[in-house]
């Protein structure tokens, strides 16, 4: 979801939904961008006062059990006879978090 926000309170690590540009209409900055500390203090030194980012939206906690769950069958699959080991888990937990990072 695309949010303005003041330039002061951009973070490091936000994502550019809009490229910035100029009072020429040049482009300072591309759209896609990641904000790191130095671009932002650039940016403020500019005079760019809002920045177009994307903004996460909370997921709700009920439907984020559900999918973890249809995820962990999924998941479950590939491991069904792979027992109950410690690297076994540990990988099955690892993708399990790949996934739900990924947002499947």
């Amino acid at each position: 979801m695309k949010g303005m926000i003041r330039t002061e309170a951009a973070l490091p690590g936000m994502c550019l939904s809009e490229a910035v540009v100029d009072d020429s209409g040049r482009v300072l900055v591309p759209e896609g961008a990641v904000l790191t500390e130095s671009l932002i203090q650039s940016l403020l030194r500019r005079g760019v006062s809002e920045l177009c980012v994307d903004q996460a939206t909370e997921e709700d906690p009920a439907e984020r059990e559900i999918r973890r769950a249809r995820i962990s069958r999924s998941v479950a699959v590939y491991f069904r006879q792979a027992g109950d080991g410690v690297g076994s888990l540990a990988l099955q937990e690892a993708i399990l978090t790949f996934r739900m990072g990924r947002g499947e």
